[in-house]
């Protein structure tokens, strides 16, 4: 990200001219950089009216920006998700929206995200885990999509995360397959994983 000079270089710039469409996006997201929020959001929102406007997505990612500052979560989130319609292919925009609901503990709202989420967990996968975290928070492990199990077991073999073996052998718990967890736990033996997580395996069992 460029410096905090490089923001007010780029403010003084664009305050010349805020007529012109790129002029006026660029005012509002240098604001909100240099910590001039409300004046930040106020321009951007008038950007995103104009009928030929280009550039949408970016001002609506910056209005979510600026309420995330200022620690509106709900509101941040409503543009952070016309930032994710705008432009579908940006993944930046569904990280930004996601973490913004996870420091803010609105687990639900991030299961409501499922699917997009499962999408585009190969890009972040730091996705999964917060997924998984969601439906553990919620009490819903038995509603977790299948495919999440999957990708939980495949991470925690691939990366010997025992934090992700725990959460999967609880939605399994959850969902009472036991010849599931019975399976997995001989399946971490002969991964060479620890003894203790196994013997966690099978205390859970019995």
């Amino acid at each position: 990200f460029p410096s905090h000079d490089k923001w007010q270089q780029l403010a003084k710039k664009s305050a010349i001219a805020q007529s012109t469409e790129i002029g006026s996006l660029y005012f509002g997201i240098s604001q909100i950089e240099l910590g001039n929020v409300d004046k930040g959001i106020i321009t951007l929102k008038k950007h995103t009216e104009s009928k030929q406007v280009t550039f949408k997505d970016l001002a609506y990612f910056y209005i979510g920006q600026g309420y995330q500052k200022k620690n509106q979560v709900s509101l941040a989130d409503e543009w952070y998700e016309k930032a994710t319609v705008a432009d579908k292919k940006n993944i930046k925009y569904l990280i930004y929206r996601v973490v913004n609901l996870f420091n803010n503990k609105m687990f639900y709202e991030i299961k409501s995200l499922s699917k997009e989420i499962l999408e585009k967990h190969e890009d972040f996968p730091a996705f999964s885990l917060i997924l998984m975290t969601s439906y553990e928070e919620t009490d819903s492990g038995t509603e977790a999509p299948e495919s999440l199990l999957d990708i939980c077991k495949n991470f925690a073999i691939k990366d010997k995360d025992y934090n992700s073996i725990g959460k999967y052998i609880n939605f399994l718990i959850q969902r009472k397959n036991h010849k599931k967890i019975k399976e997995f736990a001989e399946q971490l033996e002969s991964n060479d994983f620890s003894e203790p997580i196994k013997f966690y395996a099978d205390g859970k069992i019995a």
